[in-house]
């Protein structure tokens, strides 16, 4: 490319010159061509010349964002000198404002090479373009919004371990290849009425609030692993596919108890959303999830009397799902019955004068028969114990609470081992 080569032509779009211009900067001898090939010390030099052409538009508050990633250092992040930037804005007509990146409208025939990973954006734009060539977004970095409404896509999208600090905007396009978002950072997302039509990941994304309602997924999900921080995920109307993974998701919860856009009922909404998604695909294990995180929220807005309710039955048994709890209570309060009716009976006796292993023995089978008193354990074959026990007021309130709590704990037990098993 020619040093005096200036303007911009007709049909030309001013970033992707701005591009080819940093390329032809960095490869005097032999200049950059968009062929559909990749150089990898080309991309390297653009990606660290544009860094430092962005880097007079960055905060020192957003610097020492950038250097805290590992991914940036010093001299990437220092403007270039003032004689580069104005060679630059000669070729294209005096523009020297780099905040907005519009790369919007681009089609199918365009020569540019969309690999923008490890770049610094204040803003980018694509909307309104169709693609046929992959847009690589991994590390990039965009301290404002990133908007690709309206787009289509015909090869991959692959944006893992991009940082969004604000907003991404991706409503209403389509997808026709991959779509990797893995170990991205997005605090907004929109999704809404994208389609997906290949795999689709965000394992280990970030995402601090998002909304994919009237989306439609195609192919394998995969949200394994993946954190939603601050609201709760909106698929409302949204077309999951079956091969859908939510394992080992962190949701988020009401931090108040007011009703505002932020408070339990939305959150009840989104989570109840999402269970009739898993019961529509007959996944009864995912289904529960959602049922309790949806009561977690419930006991937000209930009163006094329900939130303790709620709160018992999540303490017991987390809501219906875990057996090892109400097992615990089980053997606790066996043990200390066990204990108890122990030290009554047979710290009665002189030493030596009765068979203390018997006698717990003994004590601990009517702690058991107590619990379970359904089953007339103690009337058939502990009769003799028991009389043992007789006149001690205190020793019949213990087995009045055991009698109680007994069948409450057994019932909790069954429910969760029902809930996990169940089958549709």
């Amino acid at each position: 490319m020619d040093d005096e080569e200036g303007g911009l032509k007709p049909g030309d779009n001013v970033w992707m010159r701005i591009f080819d211009i940093m390329d032809w900067s960095v490869e005097v001898d032999e200049p950059y061509q968009f062929d559909g090939t990749h150089d990898k010390k080309v991309s390297y030099n653009r990606k660290r010349m544009w860094n430092s052409l962005i880097a007079e538009y960055i905060s020192p508050s957003q610097r020492d964002i950038l250097l805290a990633s590992g991914r940036f250092d010093d001299e990437e992040l220092t403007p270039l000198p003032d004689e580069f930037i104005r060679k630059i804005a000669n070729k294209i007509d005096g523009l020297t404002d780099f905040r907005k990146i519009d790369l919007s409208e681009s089609d199918r025939d365009s020569p540019f090479d969309f690999d923008l990973s490890g770049m610094i954006f204040i803003e980018l734009v694509l909307d309104n373009s169709e693609i046929n060539t992959p847009l690589n977004l991994d590390d990039t970095f965009i301290l404002e919004r990133l908007s690709i409404q309206d787009c289509t896509f015909s090869s991959n999208i692959s944006m893992c371990r991009a940082h969004i600090e604000k907003l991404a905007n991706f409503r209403s396009s389509e997808f026709l290849g991959s779509f990797n978002a893995a170990d991205s950072y997005i605090n907004t997302a929109q999704f809404e009425y994208c389609h997906f039509e290949g795999k689709t990941n965000f394992q280990s994304a970030k995402i601090s609030e998002t909304s994919f309602s009237n989306a439609n997924f195609k192919s394998e999900t995969n949200f394994e692993l993946a954190v939603f921080s601050k609201l709760a995920p909106k698929f409302y109307s949204t077309i999951l596919h079956e091969d859908t993974s939510f394992q080992s998701v962190s949701w988020p919860l009401p931090i108040s108890s007011t009703k505002t856009t932020d408070g339990p009922g939305a959150f009840i909404r989104a989570y109840e959303c999402l269970r009739r998604h898993m019961a529509q695909q007959n996944k009864a294990q995912q289904e529960y999830v959602f049922l309790r995180l949806e009561m977690k929220c419930r006991k937000m807005e209930e009163n006094f009397a329900g939130a303790m309710a709620l709160w018992t039955y999540g303490l017991i048994s987390d809501y219906g799902w875990s057996f090892i709890r109400p097992l615990l209570g089980v053997a606790l309060v066996w043990v200390f019955g066990s204990v108890y009716f122990g030290f009554s009976v047979c710290g009665g006796h002189e030493l030596g004068s009765v068979d203390l292993t018997n006698c717990s023995a003994s004590m601990m089978a009517v702690s058991f028969s107590n619990l379970f008193s359904f089953l007339g354990i103690g009337r058939s074959f502990l009769g003799e114990e028991l009389a043992q026990l007789n006149g001690s007021r205190f020793s019949e309130l213990v087995g009045g609470i055991q009698m109680v709590f007994g069948p409450i704990f057994l019932f909790f037990i069954l429910l969760a081992l029902r809930n996990r098993f169940r089958m549709k």
